[in-house]
């Protein structure tokens, strides 16, 4: 989506997000869920995201922020962003391009990395690189309704590739491929990860 400012938005699965636009502030609230933004040029009003925990500042850039129960991480693809929790005591955190952080109402993380893969969900993507199988298939889950869940014995088996989230039911058949487990379908809605007999 391109808004009236000129900045680019993409929204994720279940992602809930106001939009507010003034004279003085370009501001968005993201509820719950995962943004991605490459900011419009506007030099008069400040590009504002706030999440639960706290505000980013949008230094003329593209990041993406995505809403935990406690936590907001944002990650900086181009430019900075500043980030100012609700609660915390202290300067502002400026992050810069090809980092990324987690923060909550009383502090940020240290800067570490961007993943280069983080981005991959606007291409239709969920890439694992190492992932144990019961955090893979709680992002997967992301994308389909009802629930999927493994068997405690196989949730820390690594996860390796790129998977459609707009197929899960592909994604889950080249799992069944690469790994030594099954998808079973209990009920259309309910779906366990087990090992293969």
């Amino acid at each position: 989506t391109v808004l009236a400012d000129g900045t680019r938005l993409w929204l994720d699965s279940g992602t809930v997000l106001d939009q507010r636009f003034d004279d003085a502030l370009r501001l968005m609230v993201l509820h719950q869920g995962e943004i991605l933004l490459q900011s419009g040029q506007d030099a008069r009003r400040p590009l504002v995201v706030r999440s639960r925990q706290g505000s980013m500042r949008a230094l003329g850039t593209r990041f993406q922020v995505r809403q935990f129960d406690g936590s907001t991480r944002l990650g900086v693809s181009e430019g900075r962003v500043e980030v100012t929790p609700f609660d915390a005591h202290g300067p502002m955190l400026v992050v810069e391009a090809g980092q990324e952080v987690t923060f909550t109402r009383t502090g940020v993380s240290r800067p570490g990395a961007l993943p280069a893969a983080r981005e991959a969900w606007t291409r239709g993507m969920l890439i694992a690189d190492d992932l144990p199988l019961q955090d893979f298939l709680a992002e997967l889950s992301r994308y389909r309704h009802g629930f999927l869940g493994c068997e405690p014995a196989i949730a820390r088996l690594r996860v390796v590739g790129a998977f459609p989230i707009h197929d899960t039911g592909q994604a889950l058949a080249m799992l069944e491929a690469a790994l030594p487990v099954r998808a079973r379908r209990v009920l259309p809605w309910w779906v366990t990860v087990d090992a293969k007999k």
